[in-house]
């Protein structure tokens, strides 16, 4: 798997109406809030299924337990309601989950604290596909 980079872009929305650009600044408001929402939240799990106190859940095909990763996507799913679910699925996957586990160990001895998702990032999923100009017909 490749490793998650974290990139800040600028955004300027380039609208005209001021009544329309606020409520499009409004609408990204709302996706980025539910994303740190939902980020804590994944960390959240990722502590109650590392605790030992929620149950395994197994899967019936494979007979093999379900990953923490799948099984914190199941439930952040219900609660989503404007993420799209490949931002959810980077969110949860990659970034909360990672942050989760590098701070793990030194949490539960005392020497650090457990990860909060602090400023509203937007996960944006990049699947490097290059676009190339179109080539003129003659």
């Amino acid at each position: 798997m490749a490793s998650l980079l974290v990139v800040r872009i600028p955004l300027t929305i380039d609208e005209p109406d001021v009544t329309l650009r606020k409520l499009k600044w409004r609408a990204l408001r709302k996706v980025m809030q539910e994303a740190q929402f939902l980020g804590n939240a994944c960390i959240r799990y990722a502590i109650a299924f590392n605790s030992g106190l929620v149950p395994q859940e197994d899967d019936s095909k494979k007979g093999k337990p379900v990953p923490v990763d799948t099984r914190i996507y199941r439930l952040l799913t219900v609660k989503r309601k404007y993420l799209p679910s490949g931002m959810l699925a980077t969110l949860a996957r990659n970034h909360a989950a990672k942050m989760f586990k590098t701070a793990n160990k030194d949490a539960w001895a005392g020497r650090k604290s457990l990860p909060t998702i602090r400023n509203p990032l937007l996960p944006v999923r990049h699947t490097g596909t290059t676009i190339e100009p179109q080539k003129s017909v003659s």
